[in-house]
């Protein structure tokens, strides 16, 4: 079988050179796929229409676990095996069902085909013995690779155990016995650009079609030491296109910033639901700054890569998962009646600073010392970021509706405070 991002549809190499750990860490990778396939070539991969059962790591994470209930429901005699850290499958079992409990998921029909397998995402074979990892190389159609290490304030050396060397798997999982579908969810925060918002130096460039970012502006804007996240994702994205050369269908989907559902069900350990938490705990908010990410709804891009990957026809290898038509411009926190004294970032700085470790923001200031500046100028004028989503547009089954971001942002308050036992920050009522 071909690979689905063939001909013209190809991504384009990547120009320059990454940083040396980077490199290495790939070059293994590379070796491992190259070796594998050389050693016995796996037999045909089946349609993308007739997956029965299929492997997804992350399940009780922010995206992995609405992502579960997507492809339970799309197909309604999938058998979805869950890889879960846990000491066996009753503990694993319910970590899961407690996951989509919190985030209102949780359907009891669903028990009966959902399958726990004890295991860890940075451990060889995932920690399973060899001939539990060559029963699951032989019952699995496809790999939804969600679990992750998401932290923006880890070094690369930080993330590389879970984020990079958990690759090599899943990159066996899908080359033995016979090719497996593998599904990668990454961001698009490895694009310098849209991590500063397209502000400053970053006015003007746009994020185009199956691109690559750049890697002079990422080694300016990244440090290794400090921002870590963005690299060991795009060393995942380069080892999944290295394994789509040697044969495994790919698709790679890139999404955004998400911390909320259309529901409401939000994510609590973002940064900005930490900066929200800050600015509550001092009722103070750096000038100038708007509510800064895209509040798109993950459901919805739960349903694009669900949608995406099951599509026989499918033809590309990257799918910005992104809301291209709503205004992207930061709305006021007083458009939810919800106010803050404005004062400079340096003053509210000071202000969390005497919270000590009780603030949220302890140990993650680098992130929002390096690109502040950026989040509180340009983001007013730029009402649609420039990202393609021409793939999610050509390949995707149905037309993609994004909710309104301001109803998404308003069910989240109300999420919040209807788990209020659960939300780790104290909230702020509206006024």
């Amino acid at each position: 079988m071909p690979s689905l991002a063939a001909d013209t549809h190809r991504v384009s190499r990547l120009a320059g050179t990454l940083p040396p750990d980077c490199r290495n860490d790939l070059r293994r990778l590379r070796t491992f796929i190259h070796s594998a396939v050389g050693l016995q070539p796996p037999a045909e991969p089946v349609s993308a229409d007739s997956f029965r059962e299929v492997l997804l790591t992350g399940a009780t994470g922010f995206v992995g676990r609405v992502l579960l209930v997507e492809l339970l429901r799309r197909n309604p005699s999938l058998i979805v095996h869950c890889l879960v850290r846990a000491a066996d499958k009753e503990e694993g079992f319910a970590r899961v069902r407690q996951a989509l409990e919190v985030a209102e998921l949780w359907e009891d029909a669903f028990a009966e085909r959902v399958r726990i397998i004890p295991g860890c995402l940075n451990s060889g074979s995932f920690g399973l013995s060899e001939e539990a990892f060559a029963d699951l190389c032989t019952q699995i159609d496809a790999v939804y690779h969600s679990g992750a290490d998401t932290s923006l304030a880890l070094s690369y050396q930080g993330t590389r155990r879970t984020n990079v060397l958990s690759m090599r798997s899943v990159l066996a999982l899908c080359l033995r016995k016979r090719y497996k579908h593998l599904f990668l969810m990454s961001t698009l925060s490895i694009f310098p650009e849209y991590l500063h918002f397209f502000a400053g130096e970053y006015a003007g460039r746009h994020i185009g079609h199956q691109s690559h970012p750049d890697l002079t502006l990422m080694k300016r804007a990244f440090p290794l030491g400090s921002l870590g996240y963005p690299w060991s994702k795009l060393v995942c994205e380069q080892a999944v296109q290295a394994a789509n050369d040697a044969g495994v269908p790919v698709a790679i989907f890139s999404i955004p910033v998400m911390i909320r559902s259309s529901t409401g069900f939000t994510r609590w350990d973002d940064p900005e639901s930490r900066l929200f938490a800050a600015m509550t705990m001092t009722g103070k908010a750096p000038r100038g700054l708007l509510t800064q990410s895209d509040h798109a709804a993950v459901d919805t891009a739960r349903e694009i890569c669900a949608a995406i990957s099951m599509n026989p026809d499918r033809r590309y290898a990257i799918y910005h998962c992104y809301d291209s038509e709503s205004p992207s411009a930061g709305f006021e926190m007083e458009d939810f009646g919800i106010y803050f004294e404005r004062v400079p970032y340096q003053s509210f700085k000071r202000a969390c600073g005497q919270l000590g470790k009780d603030s949220p923001l302890h140990g993650l200031w680098p992130l929002p010392d390096r690109l502040m500046s950026y989040w509180l100028k340009g983001n007013r004028d730029n009402t649609h970021l420039p990202v393609s989503v021409r793939s999610v547009v050509e390949d995707c089954p149905f037309p993609v509706r994004w909710p309104p971001k301001l109803v998404t942002y308003a069910r989240s308050n109300n999420w919040r405070l209807r788990h209020a036992d659960i939300w780790p920050y104290r909230l702020r009522p509206v006024v």
